[in-house]
C-alpha cells in the first residue's frame, strides 16, 4: 500500500514532475521505504501534550480512531468539538450518529480525489483531543496517523501509486541486459487452454474404423450416447470403410439400450449398401425379434432360414455335428422380451391369460391380473417354449461337443425355472457340476457360480421367510460342496439376503446372517452391495444405530479405494501391460454402475438424516408434553388442596 505513504510528506515533495519520473526504481522504492519507517516511528513514539503516549492513556481517543483525512468541514465540526463547553457524557448512539456525519462529510469530500493524484495540506490536520481544558490552547500538535480499515475509503483503494513509474508501451522499460531475461519463463498474455485429449485417428480401412468404435465403447469414463456413435459413424469419410463388423457392434449396442427402432434402421442400411450378413448378424436379428416380444416370428424366420439349401455357406457357419439348430440361435430363442420397453394395448381378465398362453407379446398384457394368474400365464408359455426347443436340439461344434458349455446350461435351468421345473433344473446343475474336472479356471467358476444363482431367488415362495432363507442357503451349500475349486462371493450372500424383506426385523437379522456368511466363507465375501441392503431393511426396520454403522463402514471402504487408487496410480498397477490388440470387454466392465450406486448411497445417507432428526422432534415433544402434563398435574393438586 504505498500510495498511502505519500500522507507522511509535504505536498510539494510529492507532486510528480517530469524529473521525478527519470528517477530510478530504487530510488523510489527506497524513499517509499523511508516514509513508511519514519510512519512507523512516530506512530509507535507518539507522545500527548503531558508527555504520555497515547497507547497509554485510557481517557484520549487512539490515533488509530483519528485516521479520517481532514477536510474544511471536518476542520470546522472539530473546532466546534473543541469549544469550551460544559463537559457531560454523550449517549452511545450520539456519539455513533457524531461518527457516521464525520464519514459522510469525509466521503463527500474524497469524491474528488478519484481521478488522479489528490494531496491534502497536513497542517490542517489537528491533535487529538485532549482530557483537559487548558490544553486545548496549546499550539498545534502534528503527529503521524495510522490507516486504520474501517475509514479506507473507496478513493484510497481506487487511487494510483505516486512512486509507480507510469504505463508505457516504450521498450526501453524492460531491461537493457538479455541475461536478465533469459532465465525467466515466458507466459503467454492470451488465457490458458485447457490440454484436450487426442482426437481419434481418422480411419483408413475397417479394421481402424472398427477398433474408433471399440474405443468409444470402452472408454474409461463410460460409453457415449448411442446417437453419437451413429453421427460418427454415418459422417461421409467413414462411409467407405463400413463392415460387417461395425455394423453388428452397432446393433448389439442399440439392442441392449431398448432402441428397437435403431437395430431396425441399421439392418435395413445394411442391406441398402449390400453389405452381406454373417452368423453374429442373424443372431442379432432373431435376439431383436425376442426382444420385441415376437417369440413366434423368431421360431418361423429360424425354421424358415434352416429349409433353405446353403444357408452354412450363406450364414459362414461352421461344421456341426448334426443338422439342428446353431447353439448360438437355440441359446437366443431361450431369452425373453424386454421388461417394460413396451406401451401397448391391455388386455385384461381371461383374454390376458389366453393371449399369454397363445405366445403373444406378454409385456403388452399386464392389465388387472393378478399376481399368481401372470405367474400361471408365464410358467404355461415358457412351459410351451421349452417343449418346442427340446424337440429341436441344437447342432455342437467338435469343442461343444466334447465338453458342454457352461452357458448351454445356463439357459437350460434358467428356463426351467421360469417353466416350473424346479425339480428337473436342481438335478441338470447336480449333474453338471459333477462332471467339471478336478481343477477349474476363473472363468469356469464364474460360470458356475451363475448357474447357482439362478437357484435362489426363485426359492422365495412360500410365507415363512426364515424357514425359506435356511432352505435355500442348504441348498446353495450343497451345490458348492459338489467342487472344492468353487466358493461364494459377494453376489452370493447379496441374494440371500433377499428373504429377510418382508420379516419384522429385517436389518437385525440380515446384519447376523451377513456375519456367519461372511465368518465362513470369509470377509471377502461383503461387498458394497450386501452392506446397501443391510442399510435399507435397518431404515426399514427403524434402527438408525444399525443403518449409521453400515454407512461409516462404506465410508471406510471408499477411502481404502481411493488410496489404493491414488498408490496404483503413483506407483502403477500389479497387472499385466496393455493389450497391443484392441478387443470387446464385458457389458459388466464397460457398464460398472457406479453412478448407481453413490445416488443409492446418497439418498439413503439423507434418509438417515431425516429419521434422526423426525426421532430427535418427536422427542423434544414428547418431553414438552410429559413437563406440560406434570404443571397440569400440580396445578390440579393446589387447587384441591
Amino acid at each position: 500500500m504505498l500510495h498511502h505513504a505519500s500522507r507522511l510528506v509535504n505536498t510539494a515533495c510529492v507532486v510528480p514532475t517530469t524529473e521525478s519520473f527519470s528517477h530510478s526504481l530504487a530510488d523510489i522504492l527506497q524513499a517509499a521505504a523511508g516514509r513508511a519507517w519514519v510512519r512507523h516511528v512516530n506512530t509507535n513514539n507518539a507522545t500527548g501534550p503531558n508527555g504520555v503516549p497515547y497507547f497509554q492513556r485510557k481517557d484520549v481517543d487512539s490515533p488509530a480512531r483519528m485516521s479520517p483525512i481532514p477536510m474544511e468541514g471536518m476542520v470546522q465540526d472539530r473546532q466546534k468539538e473543541m469549544s469550551p463547553i460544559p463537559q457531560q457524557r454523550l449517549s452511545f448512539r450520539s456519539h455513533i450518529s457524531g461518527r457516521h456525519t464525520q464519514m459522510q462529510n469525509e466521503r463527500k469530500r474524497m469524491k474528488t480525489l478519484r481521478s488522479g493524484y489528490g494531496y491534502m495540506d497536513k497542517s490542517l490536520w489537528l491533535r487529538p483531543k485532549p482530557c483537559k481544558q487548558e490544553d486545548m490552547h496549546e499550539e498545534n500538535y502534528m503527529g503521524i496517523v495510522p490507516i486504520h480499515p474501517e475509514y479506507l475509503s473507496e478513493a484510497d483503494t481506487c487511487s494510483v501509486d505516486p512512486a509507480r513509474i507510469p504505463d508505457s508501451e516504450s521498450e526501453n522499460d524492460c531491461a537493457s541486459d538479455a541475461s536478465d531475461i533469459s532465465d525467466l519463463t515466458r507466459v503467454d498474455p492470451e488465457p490458458i487452454a485447457t490440454i484436450a485429449p487426442v482426437p481419434l485417428l481418422s480411419p483408413n480401412s475397417p479394421n481402424s474404423l472398427f477398433n474408433n468404435l471399440l474405443f468409444l465403447i470402452s472408454r474409461p469414463e463410460g460409453p457415449p450416447h448411442l446417437q453419437y456413435l451413429l453421427s460418427y459413424y454415418l459422417r461421409p469419410s467413414c462411409r467407405a470403410f463400413h463392415s460387417t463388423r461395425s455394423f453388428n457392434l452397432l446393433i448389439s449396442y442399440a439392442i441392449r439400450h431398448a432402441s428397437f427402432k435403431t437395430a431396425k434402421y441399421l439392418l435395413s442400411r445394411m442391406t441398402v449398401e449390400g453389405i452381406k450378413g454373417n452368423m453374429e448378424t442373424w443372431k442379432l436379428k432373431v435376439r431383436l425379434m425376442v426382444r420385441c416380444g415376437e417369440w413366434d416370428r423368431a421360431w418361423r424366420s429360424v425354421i424358415g432360414t434352416l429349409a433353405q439349401e446353403g444357408w452354412q455357406e450363406q450364414m459362414g457357419v461352421q461344421n456341426f455335428h448334426g443338422d439342428g439348430i446353431p447353439l448360438a440361435i437355440w441359446i437366443e430363442l431361450m431369452s425373453t422380451a424386454k421388461r417394460g420397453a413396451f406401451r401397448g394395448p391391455i388386455k385384461r381378465g381371461i383374454q390376458g391369460i389366453h393371449a399369454l398362453e397363445a405366445n403373444s407379446k406378454e409385456d403388452h398384457h399386464r392389465g388387472e391380473l393378478s399376481k399368481e394368474q401372470k405367474m400361471k400365464a408365464s410358467q404355461a408359455s415358457n412351459s410351451r417354449r421349452l417343449q418346442i426347443l427340446m424337440t429341436h436340439t441344437p447342432s455342437l461344434t467338435a469343442t461343444e461337443y466334447t465338453r458342454v458349455p457352461a452357458r448351454l446350461v445356463y439357459f437350460t435351468v434358467w428356463m426351467m425355472l421360469r417353466a416350473g421345473h424346479f425339480r428337473d433344473a436342481k438335478n441338470m446343475t447336480r449333474s453338471y457340476l459333477a462332471g467339471l474336472p478336478p481343477s477349474l479356471d476363473p472363468r469356469t467358476i464364474r460360470a458356475s457360480l451363475d448357474i447357482i444363482h439362478l437357484h435362489i431367488p426363485w426359492g422365495f415362495r412360500g410365507s415363512n421367510a426364515l424357514r425359506e432363507h435356511q432352505s435355500v442357503r442348504s441348498t446353495v451349500e450343497e451345490f458348492l460342496a459338489l467342487h472344492k475349486d468353487i466358493r461364494p462371493d459377494a453376489r452370493t450372500l447379496f441374494l440371500l439376503l433377499r428373504s429377510f424383506r418382508r420379516t419384522t426385523f429385517s436389518g437385525t437379522l440380515a446384519r447376523q446372517a451377513a456375519n456367519d456368511f461372511c465368518r465362513k466363507w470369509g470377509y471377502r465375501t461383503e461387498s458394497r452391495r450386501v452392506r446397501e441392503r443391510i442399510t435399507i431393511f435397518a431404515i426399514k426396520e427403524g434402527n438408525i444405530a444399525l443403518a449409521e454403522s453400515e454407512l461409516r463402514k462404506e465410508m471406510q471402504s471408499r477411502f481404502q479405494e481411493w488410496t489404493y487408487a491414488a498408490q496404483t496410480e503413483v506407483l502403477g498397477g500389479t497387472g499385466r501391460a496393455g493389450y497391443s490388440r484392441l478387443s470387446m470387454q464385458p457389458m459388466s466392465k464397460i457398464y460398472k454402475g457406479h453412478g448407481v450406486d453413490k445416488q443409492r448411497w446418497r439418498y439413503l445417507t439423507q434418509k438417515v438424516r431425516r429419521m434422526k432428526q423426525r426421532i430427535f422432534e418427536n422427542r423434544r415433544i414428547w418431553r414438552g408434553w410429559r413437563r406440560q402434563s406434570r404443571r397440569r398435574r400440580r396445578r390440579i393438586r393446589r387447587l384441591a388442596v
